[in-house]
C-alpha cells in the first residue's frame, strides 16, 4: 500500500543532498547542480532492509538473453507450460535458491496487479536463481524495475530488468518509448532525497500542474518514485528530453511517459483479487 505526497513547488526548506553533475552535457542539469550545491547538506540516512546501491546494468541484457536461451533451448519438464501472452514481464536474476513464487510475489505485489511469476528450475526442480514476473501493465512493469534493480534483497544483490519480447521469427524486439502523454513517470530517486532537491528539478520545468511521490503508507518513507503532470503532452515531451541524464543523489533518474491516472486506476482496480495469481508452483507440478 502506498500514500502520495505531493512536493511540486514546494517551500525548499529541508536538508538536502547535492544533485550530481556527472554526465550533465545540457544547461539546465547544470543549473540544478548549481542551485543545490549552494544549500549542500548531507543528510542522515534510515537504514533499510531494501536499500537501494548503484546499478551494475553492463551485462544485465547479455544475461537475460542467456538465461531465455538457456530456458528455451533446454528441455522443459513435461509439466511446464507456455509462460502467458502479456509483454510486461520483468526478468529477475540472483535471488536466493530457497526463494519461490510466494516469496517473489510478496517481494512485487507492493508495484502492482501480477498475472503470472514463474521461478526457473533445472530438470530435478531446484531453482536456478532466477525468475519471471508477469504483471498486469506497463506501468507497474517500470516502478518495479526502477525501484528494486540493483537493491539487496536477503542479502543477495539482484537484477530486476524488463524481459525482451520475441518478434515474430524468433528474434528479440528491443523496448521501445512509451507513447508521449501529458505525464511522468520519474523513477531511481534515492529514499533519501530531500523535497528541496526535487523542487531544484521541477521548478525549471514549464507548466508543471502537481508531483505525486509514492510513500509508503506504513512506514512513511519514500518509495523511489514519482510521477509528473503537466498542462500538455507537449510541455511533458519538453520535460521528459531535459530530465534525461539528469542525476540525483549519484543516480541517473529513469524519466519515461506514464499512462493517464484513469488508465492506470482502471488497470489495478482488480488488484485485490488474488484468486488470478498463477505461480510457476503449477507449471512444474509433479507429472
Amino acid at each position: 500500500m502506498q500514500s502520495i505526497r505531493r512536493a511540486a513547488l514546494r517551500s525548499a526548506s529541508s536538508a538536502t543532498r547535492a544533485v550530481s553533475s556527472k554526465a550533465l552535457p545540457t544547461p539546465f542539469a547544470s543549473s540544478i547542480s548549481r542551485n543545490v550545491e549552494a544549500s549542500r547538506i548531507v543528510s542522515i540516512c534510515a537504514a533499510r532492509f531494501f536499500s537501494q546501491t548503484s546499478r551494475f546494468q553492463n551485462s544485465e541484457q547479455d544475461t537475460l538473453g542467456q538465461a531465455l536461451e538457456s530456458t528455451e533451448g533446454a528441455p522443459a519438464p513435461s509439466s511446464q507450460t507456455t509462460p502467458p501472452a502479456t509483454p510486461y514481464g520483468a526478468f529477475v536474476r540472483n535471488i536466493m535458491f530457497e526463494a519461490n513464487e510466494e516469496h517473489l510475489y510478496g517481494l512485487f505485489e507492493k508495484f502492482g496487479g501480477i498475472s503470472h511469476i514463474n521461478v526457473v528450475k533445472d530438470s530435478r526442480g531446484m531453482s536456478k536463481g532466477f525468475g519471471f514476473v508477469y504483471f498486469d501493465n506497463a506501468d507497474s512493469l517500470k516502478e518495479a524495475c526502477a525501484n528494486t534493480n540493483g537493491s539487496f534483497w536477503h542479502g543477495r544483490r539482484i537484477t530486476c530488468i524488463p524481459k525482451i519480447a520475441k518478434e515474430p521469427g524468433g528474434r528479440r524486439a528491443s523496448k521501445g518509448p512509451s507513447e508521449p502523454s501529458a505525464q511522468l513517470f520519474i523513477g531511481n530517486i534515492p529514499y533519501e532525497t530531500a523535497d528541496a532537491d526535487l523542487n531544484a528539478i521541477f521548478s525549471g520545468l514549464m507548466n508543471l500542474k502537481d508531483v505525486r511521490i509514492a510513500v509508503d503508507r506504513a512506514t512513511g518513507w519514500p518509495r523511489g518514485f514519482a510521477h509528473a503532470d503537466f498542462a500538455d503532452v507537449q510541455s511533458a515531451t519538453i520535460a521528459h528530453d531535459k530530465l534525461q541524464n539528469v542525476q540525483l543523489g549519484g543516480r541517473n533518474l529513469f524519466v519515461d511517459y506514464a499512462a493517464p491516472k484513469e488508465e492506470r486506476r482502471h488497470h489495478r482496480a482488480g488488484r485485490g483479487d488474488r484468486e488470478d495469481l498463477q505461480t510457476s508452483n503449477d507449471d512444474h507440478s509433479a507429472a
